[in-house]
């Protein structure tokens, strides 16, 4: 068998890291994601989809605000299965409200939204109203104050 460089296989290698992606940049994190759809949403239309801003499956989206009991939270996104199951946030810090993500009954994915950049909590629903689905999952953006944005149930 023939003697290959040691540099030789050192570019190979490098460039089947390259190719298969191995060297890219990390996934941008949900929480920046949905904050950069926001703000970008504010200065276009208006109009937040929710499905194409995230990129993984999902059922249904809750907002969670400070304060929320998680149990009812849970039962309100749930399905005739039960409650939704999984990693609920800590609704304690009142400056702090969530986009929960739940897909087959349980928390697939949560971001993490600072109320004073993106208000979620603005309105003043029950928990029920606040559980979005992907045919209802359009927000509405609005210029809230400081650098900050409001966002509500289109």
């Amino acid at each position: 068998m023939p003697k290959v460089p040691l540099p030789a296989l050192t570019v190979c290698a490098a460039v089947g890291l390259l190719l298969t992606g191995c060297g890219s940049e990390p996934a941008q994190d949900l929480d920046d994601t949905v904050l950069t759809g926001v703000q970008a949403a504010g200065r276009a239309d208006g109009e937040l989809d929710l499905i194409s801003t995230t990129h993984f499956d999902w059922q249904k989206a809750v907002i969670v605000c400070p304060g929320d009991d998680v149990t009812e939270v849970a039962e309100a996104a749930g399905s005739d299965a039960g409650p939704v199951t999984g990693d609920f946030p800590n609704t304690v810090d009142v400056g702090t409200g969530y986009l929960v993500f739940v897909n087959n009954n349980e928390v697939a994915h949560t971001a993490t939204l600072r109320l004073a950049q993106a208000d979620v909590c603005s309105e003043d629903l029950s928990i029920s109203n606040r559980v979005l689905t992907p045919g209802a999952a359009t927000l509405h953006v609005a210029r809230g104050t400081g650098d900050g944005w409001v966002v509500t149930r289109s």
